[in-house]
């Protein structure tokens, strides 16, 4: 089995897809890929699995619904793909499988951990650490100000995202395929 991945992300408390986003190089390759999937009767589409989360500032039950916004959102998006691509299986709903993660915290800390550029990034990653309560770290990292708008300028915009998988089978081909291509490429 195979896929095709894609990353839609949004703009801070918003869960539209964005004609801008649209243009990016992975979503643009997904788009292409599902017109030429149609025309190759060796691959058949699966599924779809859609991951979306929230970036951890703001409320967290406002979070939760945003995630699950942008999941619907991005189920949209593929969906009016495949379909326009005529692809029939997709346009059941048992076809895609939505996971609405919340606040991705852990994309936070790898973020964190990755950056060489945002300041007291030690004192962040403390921070994660010290406060199991989530409201409680959010308001601390806050109160850093200097860390904290480039923490909203550079790691928190990543960690608003739809991540779609379209997954695939790539078929053999078929006896009377072969003999085909036997006869015409050899």
């Amino acid at each position: 089995d195979h896929s095709q991945d894609a990353t839609l992300n949004y703009l801070v408390n918003a869960s539209n897809v964005r004609p801008t986003e649209l243009k990016d190089a992975d979503i643009k390759s997904m788009a292409d890929f599902i017109k030429t999937m149609k025309a190759n009767p060796n691959i058949v589409a699966k599924n779809v699995s859609i991951d979306a989360w929230a970036s951890p500032e703001g409320e967290l039950s406002k979070n939760e619904n945003l995630a699950d916004d942008r999941a619907k959102s991005a189920k949209s998006w593929i969906k009016g793909e495949l379909v326009k691509a005529k692809n029939d299986s997709a346009k059941a709903d048992a076809f895609y499988t939505l996971s609405a993660r919340g606040e991705d915290w852990n994309g936070f800390k790898t973020a964190m951990q990755a950056s060489t550029t945002v300041p007291d990034k030690e004192l962040v990653l403390r921070v994660l650490e010290m406060y199991p309560d989530l409201t409680k770290r959010e308001e601390e990292i806050k109160n850093m100000a200097a860390t904290y708008k480039e923490i909203a300028d550079q790691i928190l915009p990543q960690l608003r995202r739809s991540e779609m998988k379209l997954n695939y089978q790539r078929i053999g081909k078929t006896d009377a395929q072969l003999t085909e291509m036997s006869r015409t490429a050899p």
